[in-house]
This record gives structure tokens, sequence and C-alpha cells, in this order.
């Protein structure tokens, strides 16, 4: 959050995805102004990081550590220093007050820790903007007494400047080491990472005229997800039974039996009302007399096709109409 005298907006910036796959709701970090909290400030966590480019060069950026995202985003400026490729998704993302909104690029980066023998890599949501400026407005540390044998990661933590990258949840843990010192009770923490030390935590500031930041992430339960996915693609429990399907179905268990060989052999099932065929006759005949002028100039085909018909005939699969019987 940041502190603000006058005004109460929310700003939101996403953290999250899924494989291709897709259907997921992932949470992202909100950035609320308020104007009730207490005159302190509260210090993210941020790290200056080298991200290897197109070629193996590096780019330097500063990336912000946010606990409360479920995976890492980037801004499309850094993607375009980067030429790295943008990929098509299709990706809900869900924040305070269950807002949801669509992002439909990612792409995938290598982060390099600029203090230790350190690489991770990223799978990265693109926003044209992640949050604004971090910190809002300079502060001096000197009261802080940061122990100087610390590598910091961000040297310039008090300073104004751009988020180029978030690292959420997906790779924090991997980033994230065991040891830390706490200031004093009423100082911040200073963590140990593979990035560096980073500090986070809040100190006592009569100078505030900024908002405070807070990156707090909200979910969609994956059960209701789920639940409301096959509701979707569930079959209906309901017989929807059409009155020739069923007739058809009778048909069926009246006349199939099994052959010696295990086929079932069931008789064609055909219309009562034999009348509503039509006159079919004269365009069967027109389709017999092409294909015999067919066969007749691939006379090799001729011979299969007859003695096809001719086995077709003695199985008894077919007979010859008298064409002097009514069909009447």
């Amino acid at each position: 959050m940041h502190y603000d005298q006058a005004e109460s907006v929310v700003n939101q910036t996403a953290s999250d995805e899924v494989p291709d796959s897709d259907v997921a709701v992932f949470s992202v970090s909100q950035h609320s102004r308020v104007s009730t909290l207490p005159r302190v400030r509260v210090i993210l966590q941020t790290a200056l990081v080298n991200v290897i480019a197109n070629g193996g060069r590096l780019v330097r950026c500063r990336a912000l550590l946010d606990s409360g995202s479920q995976i890492s985003c980037i801004t499309r400026q850094l993607v375009n220093k980067l030429g790295c490729r943008m990929v098509n998704t299709n990706m809900p993302v869900s924040g305070i007050g269950n807002v949801k909104s669509p992002v439909n690029k990612c792409c995938s980066v290598i982060v390099k820790s600029m203090c230790r023998n350190f690489t991770v890599d990223l799978r990265c949501l693109v926003y044209d903007e992640i949050t604004g400026t971090l910190p809002a407005s300079y502060f001096s540390f000197d009261n802080l007494k940061i122990p100087s044998d610390l590598d910091l990661a961000d040297p310039d933590f008090n300073k104004p400047a751009s988020i180029d990258l978030l690292i959420g949840m997906d790779r924090l843990p991997f980033i994230m080491k065991s040891g830390f010192v706490k200031l004093s009770n009423e100082l911040p923490v200073v963590m140990d990472t593979e990035l560096g030390w980073v500090i986070g935590g809040c100190i006592d500031s009569s100078d505030i005229g900024e908002g405070v930041h807070t990156n707090i992430a909200v979910s969609d339960n994956l059960d209701q997800l789920l639940q409301r996915f096959w509701e979707i693609e569930e079959i209906s429990n309901e017989q929807c039974v059409q009155t020739e399907a069923q007739q058809c179905e009778e048909h069926f268990k009246k006349s199939h039996h099994r052959d010696v060989d295990g086929r079932y052999i069931v008789r064609l099932p055909l219309r009562e009302t034999v009348d509503k065929l039509g006159n079919s006759r004269s365009m069967a005949l027109r389709r017999f007399f092409a294909l015999e002028a067919q066969l007749s100039r691939r006379p090799e085909v001729k011979e299969q096709y007859s003695m096809f018909m001719e086995e077709y005939k003695a199985m008894g699969h077919c007979r010859e109409v008298d064409e002097s019987l009514s069909i009447d």
C-alpha cells in the first residue's frame, strides 16, 4: 500500500499464469492508496539482477520479490530490450476483490545474480507496467545501521526507481536463504538470498507524502474451478431419446445375433412408410452407368470389382430384384 493524504485508489498489477492449459485463475499483487494508516514507511524487497538477452549479453534490471504472487511477471519494455520471444496465452488473473483481468502474452527469461554464482529460469506474464516506482520517494537509511559487510542485492533500495521484473512464489523459495539480520525491534529485517541481501520491513517516517504498496494476493479456489469445468463438460444424465432412435434400439434388440466368428449381425432398419424414400431409381441407374464407363477404361479394376460383387452375392448380402414384381 502507499499512504496518501487525500485519495483512495486501487491499482491492479498481475503476477500469475498455466499450463498451455490450459484453465486456471491466478493471483495478482494489488497496490492500494489509503489515508488512515499510521505514518510508517514499509520497505519492499528489491534486487538488482542481470537478465540474459539474445546473444548472451546481460541486461541489468530491478526486480521486486513478491511472496504474495503465484507467478512472476515482466514489463513489455524489458522484453523488448532482451529481444526474447513472447508466446500467446489466455490467462485469467484474479486480484483483490476477485477482480479478474486476462493476460495474453508470456515469455521465459534467465535471471543471473549480480552478487552470487546463481541463475534461475523464470516463466513470466507480460505486462505494460508491473507497479509504480519503488519507493515512491527518497528516504535516508543512516539510522538503520546496516552491517557494511553485507552485499546488498539493491544498494539503492531507498531511491525511487521503476520495477522491471516481479519474482513470485513459483521461484522465490529457491532464491531465499535461511540467513537474516534483525537490525532492531523497530527496524526492517535484512534477509539473505541468492541475489544478495534484501531489506524489508517498517521504519518510522514523518515525511511520508507517498502511498504504501501492499502486495496481497487472492486466488480462486481450484476445487471450484474444476467443478465448474466438469459441469460444463459433463454429459447430461437426462435421456432425451427421440422416437426414431428408440425404434432403432428396439430393432437392434430384436434382430441382432452373432455368427460363428463372433461378429454381430443385424438387419438394416427400414422405415415403415417406404413411399417417403422418393423415386431414386433414375439416380441409381445414372450412377451405375457412370461406374460402368469408368470400369470399362480400367479392365483390371473391373475384374476385381466383378469378383467382389460375385462374392458379395454368394454370401447372401444381396440378390437380384425381379422387376416384374410390384414394389407396392
